[in-house]
C-alpha cells in the first residue's frame, strides 16, 4: 500500500478501492469531516451514517494489516485489564482481550503505535499481537470495565460506621431480651 500522510487519506483510499465511496464523494467526506474535526474519523463516518461498522472495521483491518474486532458486546477477563491502568488505555485507546500462553491480544485503535508495544511492556511480560477496534468502542468498554469494577466494590464494602452499628444493634438485642 501507497503511503499516506494520515489515517483519514488511507481509508478513504481504501473506501474508494473497495468501492464504498466515489472519488468525487471522498473529497465533500474529508470537508465536511474537517468542518467537525473534534471527533475521531471513524466515529465522524459512523455518526454521520455515511458507512456500515462492518465496512469500517473490514478497512481498518486492511489499513493495519491486522485482525479487526467490534468490541461491542465483549467480555473481557477482569485479571488481564486489571493489569493495566485506566487512564494509560484510554489515553492510548487499547484493551487487552485474551491471552494464551504467552501471546496476549489487545485491541488497538492504533496498533501500528510504535510506542504501544513499549507502554504494554512496561505492565506485562507476554508478547503482544494486536487487533484492531474503533477507537470510541474501546474507549467505552474500558469506562464500562471500570465502573462495573467500581459499583462492585461498593456493593462489596460496607462502611466501619455501619458494622458497628450493627453490632450495637444486635448487643442492644440480646440485652432488651433478658
Amino acid at each position: 500500500m501507497k503511503a499516506f500522510t494520515n489515517t483519514v487519506d488511507a481509508l478513504c483510499a481504501i473506501f474508494e478501492k473497495n468501492n464504498l465511496f466515489k472519488s468525487s464523494e471522498i473529497s465533500v467526506l474529508k470537508k465536511n469531516f474537517e468542518a467537525q474535526s473534534e471527533i475521531a474519523f471513524e466515529d465522524f463516518l459512523l455518526e454521520e451514517s455515511l458507512i456500515s461498522k462492518e465496512h469500517l472495521l473490514e478497512a481498518l483491518s486492511e489499513l493495519y494489516q491486522v485482525p479487526a474486532i467490534d468490541v461491542v458486546g465483549l467480555f473481557f477477563d477482569h485479571n488481564i485489564v486489571k493489569m493495566f491502568p485506566k487512564d494509560v488505555m484510554l489515553r492510548n485507546i487499547f484493551i487487552p482481550y485474551e491471552h494464551d500462553g504467552d501471546v496476549l491480544v489487545v485491541i488497538a485503535y492504533n496498533p501500528n503505535n510504535n510506542a504501544l508495544s513499549e507502554i504494554i511492556g512496561e505492565y506485562v511480560s507476554y508478547d503482544v499481537t494486536y487487533m484492531v477496534g474503533l477507537p470510541r468502542d474501546i474507549c467505552d468498554a474500558i469506562k464500562e470495565f471500570f465502573d462495573a469494577s467500581l459499583q462492585q466494590q461498593e456493593q462489596d464494602f460496607v462502611p466501619e460506621e455501619v458494622k458497628e452499628e450493627e453490632d450495637d444493634q444486635s448487643f442492644n438485642d440480646i440485652v432488651n431480651l433478658e
